[in-house]
């Protein structure tokens, strides 16, 4: 009889841990309004972002929370596709290595594959 009880215990302890884990997966701990924290669990992750793009986050989105980094490289450059929580108030971002902000066409890096140089958000199309 004890040790039914007490695996049953174990099993319920196990679950609820487990509910709680996924609760702060992809986010901060705590809502510290910190960009720079929390963030994916797999894949690329804040860390391995480049100072200057950490730096646009901070200065552009500094109390979103990030989902997902999905770091896209064409003709030998590097571009950042940031993801948040919050899509509403924080739709994805593209920012190449050295900080800019690019358009936020959902297909603009794909279609310019072939192109090495990408629009920064402020530069008109021609």
């Amino acid at each position: 009889m004890t040790i039914r009880v007490l695996t049953l215990m174990a099993a319920a302890a196990l679950l609820a841990g487990c509910a709680q884990t996924r609760q702060f997966m992809g986010t901060a701990n705590q809502d510290d309004n910190n960009v720079l924290t929390g963030g994916p669990v797999s894949g690329t992750k804040i860390v391995d972002l480049p100072q200057a793009v950490r730096q646009t986050l901070m200065d552009q989105m500094p109390d979103a929370e990030i989902t997902d980094i999905d770091r896209i490289t064409r003709n030998g450059q590097s571009v950042y596709k940031v993801s948040f929580i919050d899509s509403d108030r924080h739709p994805d971002v593209r920012i190449d290595e050295s900080g800019r902000l690019l358009n936020e066409s959902s297909t603009e890096v794909e279609e310019q594959a072939d192109n090495t140089e990408m629009e920064p958000i402020n530069t008109p199309q021609l």
